[in-house]
């Protein structure tokens, strides 16, 4: 079976891993201090650089989550051409495993969308223990197809 990885650049396979390595730990890091997370999202500018991206609804003590990862895509749609890749993070259950995940959607411009599923379980003394992530087509909100 063909990895994701076969069918875009090494530069865009770059920009997804430095995405992922800033995204992961602040996801495992808010849930080691709080227990959960509101979504946020993190894009690489053209210039490779990562932007951290704020909305309004983000802002609030207490977001609708909905309303932040809704937001969140508006805006990168917005900057699509000054950004090259971006992920949206969000806290999900997992019913079917009987777990809570960290969902990372991801995109790039190049036209690849995917989303990983990273479970998760609060263990006593603040601790966060990771399963096996697993990997999903995504959906291409920020440069659709076609």
């Amino acid at each position: 079976m063909a990895s994701w990885r076969d069918s875009v650049s090494q530069a865009a396979q770059d920009d997804l891993d430095q995405l992922l390595n800033l995204a992961l730990p602040f996801a495992e890091q808010c849930l080691t201090k709080y227990g959960e997370f509101f979504p946020f999202s993190i894009a690489i500018g053209v210039d490779g650089e990562p932007i951290f991206i704020a909305t309004e609804s983000s802002m609030e003590e207490q977001p609708q989550s909905n309303d932040v990862i809704a937001e969140s895509y508006e805006a990168l749609a917005a900057q699509r051409d000054s950004i090259r890749a971006a992920v949206v993070v969000s806290d999900v259950r997992l019913r079917e495993q009987d777990s809570d995940a960290v969902y990372i959607a991801t995109e790039h411009a190049e036209g690849l969308g995917l989303g990983l599923y990273q479970p998760y379980t609060l263990v006593p003394g603040g601790d966060v223990e990771l399963g096996d992530m697993s990997l999903v087509a995504g959906e291409r909100v920020i440069w659709p197809e076609g």
